[in-house]
């Protein structure tokens, strides 16, 4: 899977596609948000200028670019989706939805976060150990403040799309239509795992413990 090197820069990069948001906006251009760390909700917060982040995937913007043109495809396959009612049956569009899901989990800031906290502590670790061992000479504050940022950490996960999407290729599609009256939400980590195996197990033992 090549990535492709954009001509143009892309400061401002998108974790949530744009596309995505506009499906819950009724102008295109902007969409109820709550912001949990403020506790405010702001009635017309702008798409294009919320849900992501400068420089996330790089300043290379190559993956930026590789984004933009899979996002033309996943938009297209989605709206179908609401439109019709109904999962794609073509096994190309069927790939490109699985990979859309895929990536959308992956890419968000939480998980760029997440990496660079863990290889921060590893690093931290690592300091302190060679100290102990006396292949380091500095103050334990000073190794405390160390943080790592890891640059295009998505780039990585392309490459090995391939193989990722061999092993999730035996999952089927369920599509939930809403009869309610109340509105689908999304948020800023779109994606949710859910373990069907794990949770029958989890009933089993609750009730192997109630008797």
């Amino acid at each position: 899977m090549n990535i492709i090197k954009p001509q143009t820069e892309q400061r401002y990069q998108h974790y949530v596609p744009q596309f995505y948001l506009k499906f819950f906006s009724n102008n295109g251009k902007s969409i109820g948000m709550f912001r949990f760390s403020e506790r405010k909700l702001i009635e017309n917060a702008s798409i294009k200028s919320n849900a992501g982040r400068e420089y996330l995937y790089g300043k290379d913007n190559s993956v930026e670019k590789w984004f933009s043109i899979q996002e033309g495809l996943w938009a297209n396959i989605i709206r179908d989706i609401i439109l019709l009612e109904s999962i794609p049956t073509d096994p190309e569009k069927n790939i490109l939805l699985r990979m859309c899901i895929l990536l959308t989990e992956q890419r968000t800031a939480h998980t760029a976060d997440n990496l660079n906290d863990c290889i921060t502590e590893i690093s931290r670790v690592s300091a302190k150990m060679m100290k102990a061992h006396g292949q380091l000479d500095v103050d334990d504050s000073l190794i405390d403040e160390v943080k790592v940022h890891v640059e295009g950490h998505m780039i990585p996960f392309i490459k090995g799309l391939p193989e990722i999407m061999m092993d999730i290729s035996d999952l089927r599609f369920m599509l939930i239509r809403n009869k309610t009256s109340l509105q689908f939400i999304t948020s800023d980590r779109p994606v949710a795992r859910y373990n069907q195996v794990l949770v029958q197990v989890s009933k089993v033992m609750h009730l192997l413990n109630c008797n």
